[in-house]
């Protein structure tokens, strides 16, 4: 999910879903416009977690300055947090917990 229009955000997004076209993994982009409310983004992102078709949430950063970004981090459900950004998922992934963890791709 991206907020916004910054255009390395909109490069670096373009770039995950090529890479998960790559790997065989279905992806979407959902983009909300820079002046959407905080409530959007986090209904949005409460949207996505509860949505069992959705396996995965990447919240691409930066968020407008009206958006608490570690609120929106807070929200992401721990077993669908793609980037290991939010509380939980830093508390599992700093206590060996499992979950999903972010991997850097390997270059040739």
């Amino acid at each position: 999910m991206r907020v916004g229009d910054d255009a390395a955000s909109a490069r670096y997004v373009r770039n995950k879903i090529r890479a998960c076209d790559e790997a065989g993994i279905a992806s979407f982009a959902e983009r909300l416009p820079a002046g959407a409310s905080e409530a959007k983004v986090l209904a949005t992102v409460a949207r996505f977690n509860a949505d069992p078709e959705v396996h995965g949430i990447l919240v691409q950063l930066p968020m407008p300055k009206h958006v608490d970004t570690h609120r929106v981090l807070a929200t992401v459900a721990p077993a669908k947090d793609v980037d290991s950004v939010g509380i939980e998922s830093q508390r599992a992934l700093m206590g060996g917990l499992p979950g999903l963890r972010p991997r850097a791709r390997r270059r040739a």
